[in-house]
């Protein structure tokens, strides 16, 4: 029970500070060999020298709803990212 709440008030915690973040896995064209997408994928940054990987707590936020505040925070940062991005690599 500790470590439900615990870990409930870790990810609330990351949601209030924006410890969420995206990394950007790129999609080969295997004919072109050319970038043609990026599949975004989660992390949690949750100190100086952590990163908590999404198997720790994907699980836990889909069952508490946690994932909709995290997946808006997700999106808003990849727009964010991707439209400056896509300005400076119009290719």
């Amino acid at each position: 029970i500790h470590q439900h709440f615990s870990l409930h008030r870790a990810i609330q915690n990351a949601i209030k500070n924006g410890d969420f973040f995206p990394l950007y896995q790129p999609l080969i064209d295997r004919r072109t060999h050319t970038c043609c997408g990026a599949e975004v994928l989660l992390r949690w940054h949750a100190n100086a020298n952590e990163t908590i990987m999404p198997d720790s707590f994907i699980e836990y936020a889909e069952f508490s709803g946690l994932i909709v505040p995290i997946t808006i925070q997700l999106a808003e940062k990849v727009f964010n990212e991707v439209q400056s991005f896509i300005k400076t690599n119009p290719h």
